[in-house]
């Protein structure tokens, strides 16, 4: 995927990081005109921004037993039922931004909600946990079959 827009880059990320609080220390890296890499001791996360300005968290093939694609609303779906989406924000402090467009504000806001999510559900997938994967896989199978 290639970041067409020049607003998710390494020092917006290390601004919007550092007004959380993270159980395990990290390092960013640029991943070419893909996005960022932040590295983790046992897992890391790549973010990503497309062209609409949306910012995306996808996991590494070798993190997700082989399956390519995975990203932070994959986890999400296994880890919030579809029941409390319905009755209440997923998780406390996400920032509403509903524009169209790609924008600075877009992204930082999209990395804030990625950061919250991640530490409201994923605590544990910063310390290498995927078990989710099969359970997401097997959700994915079922509702293939529906």
């Amino acid at each position: 995927m290639l970041n067409e827009s020049p607003f998710l880059t390494v020092a917006l990320l290390e601004e919007v990081f550092s007004e959380f609080v993270w159980p395990e220390p990290y390092v960013l890296k640029d991943d070419g005109p893909d996005g960022v890499q932040v590295a983790f001791p046992k897992t890391n996360f790549y973010f990503h921004e497309c062209p609409e300005g949306e910012v995306i968290v996808q996991f590494s093939p070798r993190d997700t037993l082989g399956e390519n694609g995975l990203h932070l609303g994959h986890a999400l779906l296994v880890f919030v039922p579809l029941a409390e989406r319905r009755t209440r924000p997923i998780s406390p402090g996400l920032i509403t931004n509903e524009s169209p467009f790609p924008s600075p504000q877009k992204t930082r806001d999209g990395i804030h909600n990625a950061c919250i999510n991640i530490l409201t559900h994923c605590r544990h997938v910063i310390g290498g946990d995927y078990s989710w994967v099969p359970k997401y896989l097997e959700m994915r199978r079922s509702d293939a079959c529906t």
